[in-house]
């Protein structure tokens, strides 16, 4: 059993909180956190960011010209996303037929005892809820399209061409992005490594000199020219994701955000084409997307080879656009998440599936098939994800991040700066972790009577 299992069912843990003893050695370590920020040329009250999450407010993460994950890109393939990843039909050849028969048929006898017994999680309740959050896909069709919803150019209204230098260009399509209702924003250039070979959809993505996307039954054409890809981040319903394995936890939780992460990379794809571009707005089909994201600032990999967000941790999605408007690249950041993922594992240790490494190191050599080779990580087992996912809607990894905070307070400000500053303290700081109770599962039944905010994101 996890250590977040033995805590939400301990409820003498729970009511009691921490003890005095407890108390006073998180007190200690906290202080020493504090000691050492405040050795800095700026003060921790400096670290709260603003609405735009501009690194420059946020003094302890460093911009650096070379991303803190090692890449070899001589050893990455482009990938078939439709056969090798665990997202597609490419499970079954993991797994085998018979066997994700058996889970589904496992999937849906959990959903109806949920109805029937009204088990916290999986009750009518929050069923309705995880299939409101998602309920079109056709939604999606419109709003991920290739060609104009209905945006005219500069030219066709009769306006003068939008004609700004790179680094103008990005600011107001930062500005447009967050105004659309992104939480961050970050752009790099297009990797044709990390494009897929075979697209989600089954069709082959191929690069030529044409002017717009060319969609065929059994192809996607891309233009050359578009080669600047824009990243979008959307945070997760944050007290939900702390119910853990259930529709809570990892079914209404993932939906909502695709289906914002839709609405909003579709509206910022209009607003380019609005100003005479082309854009390609993408979900987890033509794009590698987290390589993307780390090249263009939005965060390091993390222990469970995915993105960690100074900000936003573990609890976010990302959504690729690719475009052709000129628009100047940021840079890769560094906050101290790699080292810090070497002593933390708290990740790893709540996994159910055991599919997160605990090696303290990164390395090359990859899990399995549905890992693309090339860069140097904490590879997963997919397989055991998905094959935990399909039926408890885990969300165990991104609640446990000691990252994964509700407030920005000062307190955190701190911690995290000294995470960023020296990996000294990073074994105190994990435990600290667990002994506020963070990351720790909550129930269920008690989220329907919380105050939360609108979509459960947090304003930072």
């Amino acid at each position: 059993m996890s250590k977040k299992k033995q805590a939400t069912n301990n409820t003498e843990a729970t009511k009691v909180g921490v003890s005095r003893r407890d108390l006073f050695k998180g007190a200690g370590i906290l202080g020493a956190g504090a000691l050492l920020t405040t050795t800095t040329a700026k003060t921790v009250s400096a670290a709260t960011p603003n609405k735009s999450l501009d690194v420059s407010d946020r003094w302890y993460i460093k911009k650096v010209s070379k991303a803190t994950t090692e890449y070899d890109l001589s050893k990455t393939q482009r990938f078939n996303e439709r056969e090798g990843s665990v997202r597609g039909p490419g499970y079954q050849n993991y797994v085998g037929e018979e066997k994700e028969k058996e889970r589904a048929e496992a999937a849906r006898e959990i959903r109806e005892r949920g109805l029937k017994e009204n088990i916290p999680g999986w009750s009518l309740l929050d069923q309705a809820l995880a299939h409101a959050a998602g309920y079109s896909s056709r939604f999606n069709n419109v709003m991920l399209q290739s060609s104009p919803i209905s945006a005219r150019t500069p030219e066709e209204i009769g306006a003068p061409p939008y004609n700004e230098t790179p680094e103008v260009a990005a600011k107001h399509l930062k500005r447009a992005a967050i105004a659309l209702g992104c939480a961050d924003v970050g752009i790099t250039a297009l990797r044709r490594e990390w494009t897929y070979s075979v697209g989600g959809d089954g069709r082959k993505i191929e690069f030529a000199d044409v002017d717009q996307v060319i969609e065929e039954d059994d192809r996607r054409i891309i233009p050359n020219k578009m080669n600047n890809i824009i990243v979008v981040l959307i945070p997760q319903p944050l007290d939900a994701i702390h119910c853990g394995q259930t529709l809570l936890g990892g079914g209404y939780t993932g939906n909502l955000a695709y289906r914002l992460g839709a609405w909003t990379e579709g509206a910022i794809a209009e607003f380019i084409r609005s100003l005479g571009y082309n854009a390609m707005p993408e979900q987890n089909n033509t794009f590698i997307t987290v390589p993307h994201a780390i090249e263009a600032g939005l965060g390091e990999l993390g222990r469970h080879n995915r993105l960690i967000h100074p900000d936003y941790s573990m609890n976010n999605r990302l959504f690729p656009i690719l475009t052709d408007m000129p628009l100047a690249h940021d840079q890769p950041i560094d906050f101290g998440v790699q080292e810090f993922c070497k002593t933390c594992m708290k990740c790893a240790e709540e996994c159910p599936a055991g599919c997160i490494s605990f090696d303290r190191d990164p390395t090359w050599e990859i899990k399995g098939p549905w890992n693309n080779p090339g860069h140097k990580a904490w590879f997963e087992d997919a397989v055991k994800c998905r094959w935990n996912m399909s039926i408890e809607n885990c969300a165990n990894c991104q609640s446990a991040c000691p990252y994964t905070k509700k407030n920005h307070t000062k307190i955190h400000a701190a911690v995290k700066a000294t995470i960023a500053k020296t990996s000294a303290f990073n074994g105190m700081i994990a435990s600290m972790d667990d002994m506020f109770a963070y990351g720790i599962g909550k129930d269920p039944k008690n989220w329907w009577d919380l105050d939360l905010p609108r979509f459960g994101h947090y304003e930072l």
